[in-house]
């Protein structure tokens, strides 16, 4: 007999970006880290560790096909990162070397990723592509809302009434 229960997305009983820093050593974990399960029981996630901002990266790349299944023929939770210009791969059960075709992808996804929440010009207005990936869900309200001052990252913040 299988025993349910009830959870909320804010209240989950396990999070992703907790088993990651479970299952890995502190000093593979610097930056930012995103992870998204890999699976539907919660047993095993992928993250991504050394993002210069918190961005939703595992979503993207669990999101093509090629590297979803590189990463379900891995057993166990996984981290990747680029280190030193390498992409780094660490799993429960050692380092392994991605493929040449899922590591080209991996670093698309990740030029993207970062180039999303555009740059300021010399002027201090914001240059970004629309059809970029969207970085958090309030980014595109913020958008329009405009950039509030004193927050470290502004148009990632939650919009209060």
């Amino acid at each position: 007999m299988k025993n349910y229960r009830f959870e909320q997305a804010r209240t989950q009983t396990i999070d992703a970006k907790r088993l990651v820093r479970d299952r890995f050593d502190a000093d593979l974990l610097e930056g930012s880290l995103d992870a998204e399960f890999i699976d539907a029981d919660r047993s095993s996630a992928l993250g991504f560790s050394g993002l210069p901002f918190a961005a939703p990266i595992c979503e993207y790349l669990m999101a093509d096909p090629a590297v979803l299944s590189y990463v379900r023929d891995v057993e166990g939770t996984q981290l990747m990162a680029f280190r030193d210009g390498a992409l780094v791969h660490e799993t429960e059960g050692g380092s392994r070397t991605v493929p040449t075709d899922v590591a080209t992808i991996v670093q698309q996804v990740y030029d993207r990723v970062l180039a999303s929440p555009g740059t300021l010009d010399e002027k201090g207005e914001l240059v970004l592509d629309l059809k970029a990936y969207q970085v958090g869900p309030h980014y595109p309200v913020n958008l329009l809302l405009g950039n509030r001052d004193g927050y470290p990252y502004p148009l990632y913040t939650t919009p209060k009434a």
